[in-house]
């Protein structure tokens, strides 16, 4: 089924959000055909490290609910 960008335009705004979502899942569902490039996996690559040095530091939600109680109580 082919679908214009005039048939495209005519729909509503949210009528088009609804497509995208549907076209997104679509590609998402056939992710491993999509390539990545040098350049992508080395920023994939990169953010993994700095997730990985940060992550220690990181707080947990009810460590941060803790916090905040205590911090009213003062």
């Amino acid at each position: 089924m082919a679908i214009s960008k005039d048939d495209i335009l005519k729909l509503t705004v949210s009528e088009r959000l609804d497509l995208l979502d549907t076209i997104w899942e679509s590609i998402a569902a056939d992710s491993s055909d999509l390539p990545v490039t040098d350049a992508q996996r080395r920023e994939i690559d990169r953010c993994i490290d700095q997730y990985e040095v940060v992550l220690p530091s990181l707080s947990v939600w009810t460590g941060v609910q803790v916090r905040l109680a205590r911090d009213r109580e003062t």
